[in-house]
């Protein structure tokens, strides 16, 4: 009798047993780190919130010799307000014009295809063809004019590739900056949600979006210029430059308006919900969400 072949299948059955013992271990290790990482962030990032209220209420030493100089470094090293509420309700892009009144900001279409394409256009999977992508905004437009408007997370489309692309624009990746480093989730960018406002707050518009709406040098200019302001401002939330200042600085580059680009900026600021702040731990290199 031959009993190769029952040797041959108790390895076989061995290895995949092993194989699957290995596969769990490492998965349930990877558990563990992210684990460990969320509650590492989680505690820094509480810690951080219970030092702010501390140093309010801890009486100033007549005795401090910091100079107005020292004082001024410490603030300008604050985080920059546009680059730390990226995702923010009232930073993303308001599209609902687009469901009844199209006409009511003119370029506000032209500009949201040109948006997507900044911000997805280095990801492997978004198309080169601009055609694609104002098919894509013509589906996401007629699904939110059904009543009740089709969930964004639901929306299917006729072609499979379209339905491709935007589910990996919707999930996004699991960190990004907006300098090239993986990408946002749509939903954290765009919006459909009814408003009387501009397509976008002056006070939330991110970077990018500036660079595309004034060109790359005027914003770097304008940034500049943002931060300077910022050291001496009271309210380090808000820009400190006035929406004159800005008209006048578009002016004076010669970019004026055009196009009615202005227009989709809405100048009040307004308290916005943010999203989960972002940690990565030191030892593992995992970044997690944290609230």
């Amino acid at each position: 009798m031959n009993l190769l072949p029952f040797v041959v299948i108790i390895i076989v059955v061995l290895t995949l047993f092993s194989l699957s013992q290995f596969e769990g271990l490492l998965s349930l290790k990877k558990e563990n780190q992210i684990y460990r990482a969320y509650f590492r962030g989680l505690r820094e990032r509480r810690n951080n919130k219970a030092n702010k209220p501390c140093h309010k209420i801890t009486p100033k030493n007549k005795k401090n010799t910091k100079t107005a100089k020292a004082k001024k470094a410490i603030k300008s090293t604050q985080k920059y307000f546009r680059e730390e509420r990226v995702g923010w309700e009232k930073g993303r892009l308001n599209l609902s014009s687009l469901l009844a009144t199209p006409h009511k900001y003119p370029s506000l279409e032209a500009v949201a295809v040109q948006y997507i394409k900044r911000l997805y256009g280095k990801a492997e999977f978004f198309p080169k063809n601009d055609q694609i992508i104002k098919d894509l905004m013509e589906t996401l437009i007629k699904e939110q004019q059904k009543s009740p408007p089709t969930p964004l997370h639901e929306i299917t489309f006729s072609d499979p590739r379209l339905q491709d692309i935007f589910y990996k624009m919707m999930r996004g990746t699991h960190s990004y900056d907006l300098e090239g480093k993986g990408y946002p989730p749509f939903g954290e960018m765009f919006t459909f949600e009814q408003s009387n406002c501009p397509p976008m707050n002056y006070h939330y518009a991110n970077i990018s979006f500036l660079s595309l709406v004034v060109g790359e040098e005027m914003t770097k200019k304008f940034v500049e210029l943002e931060k300077k302001q910022l050291i001496d401002a009271k309210k380090k939330s808000q820009s400190p430059i006035k929406p004159s200042t800005f008209k006048n600085l578009l002016k004076t580059q010669g970019i004026g308006d055009k196009n009615g680009l202005l227009e989709l900026f809405e100048f009040s600021y307004r308290k916005s919900k943010g999203v989960l702040a972002k940690h990565q731990d030191s030892a593992t290199q995992i970044t997690v969400k944290v609230p």
